[in-house]
């Protein structure tokens, strides 16, 4: 006994599956994007809560292809580097430590902070911690204050202190650096430099604490979240396919 069946198509097969092709490119490439967007969204929350809005917001989402949709659709979440400052307006070299994906990275993951040139690092201590440095004419900008910044600004000269078992100190004294014109007028005015910075007291104080090394402990995970919403893309994906039926 013989069967015969007269299959019959309903449209262009052709047609069909690139139609088809087309709604897996949308669905791919919107997915993704919403993927993208979430981890953006949560890496900034994470930053923002531990270094605050200035470094979470350097953060930066792209996505590939740019114009048109892929089924190969990738996207990118990243803190541009120093190359890319110029591009997306923010001068990293006024942040102290480098560049926000630097910054972030070593909050990220944890570092060990080292002199660059082999000695200690000076922490500033008490009203210092909250100066910020000063150029070579002693006009104060937005990095870090250093020593030779806070004698710039100030007009006045550190003395090092060395501490057998502790770590040493760099102590102000009410002395004047070098090429500086300090005025004392009195308690009540205290010292005054050509800078207009003044200090009333005349016993050592101390500025700078030095250090060997520094370790920044981990505050966040990034590959938490990278792993939340690796998991949560195919659903995505799902969610924006349409049936071209």
């Amino acid at each position: 006994m013989a069967l015969r069946f007269n299959i019959k198509t309903q449209g262009d097969p052709l047609a069909m599956m690139l139609d088809e092709i087309i709604a897996a490119e949308k669905a791919v490439s919107k997915g993704t994007k919403q993927a993208g967007r979430g981890l953006l969204r949560d890496w900034r929350g994470q930053v923002r809560g531990a270094l605050g809005y200035r470094i979470a917001g350097a953060l930066r989402a792209r996505n590939y292809p740019e114009r048109v949709d892929s089924i190969n659709a990738a996207s990118l979440v990243y803190a541009p580097s120093k190359k890319a400052k110029k591009s997306i307006g923010i001068d990293y070299n006024r942040e102290p430590g480098g560049t926000a994906a630097e910054v972030i990275d070593a909050h990220d993951k944890g570092a060990t902070i080292r002199s660059p040139n082999g000695f200690f690092l000076a922490i500033p201590l008490g009203k210092a911690a909250r100066m910020r440095g000063a150029d070579s004419q002693g006009r104060g900008d937005r990095t870090r204050i250093t020593p030779g910044g806070w004698e710039r600004r100030t007009g006045r000269q550190l003395r090092f202190v060395y501490r057998k078992g502790q770590n040493s100190l760099l102590v102000d004294d009410g002395q004047k650096a070098p090429g500086n014109v300090m005025l004392w007028g009195g308690p009540k005015r205290g010292y005054r430099s050509a800078r207009g910075m003044k200090t009333r007291q005349k016993k050592p104080v101390p500025v700078f604490v030095l250090v060997p090394q520094v370790r920044l402990r981990k505050k966040f995970d990034l590959a938490k979240d990278v792993t939340t919403w690796g998991n949560q893309l195919p659903s995505l994906i799902l969610k924006n396919w349409k049936d071209v039926r």
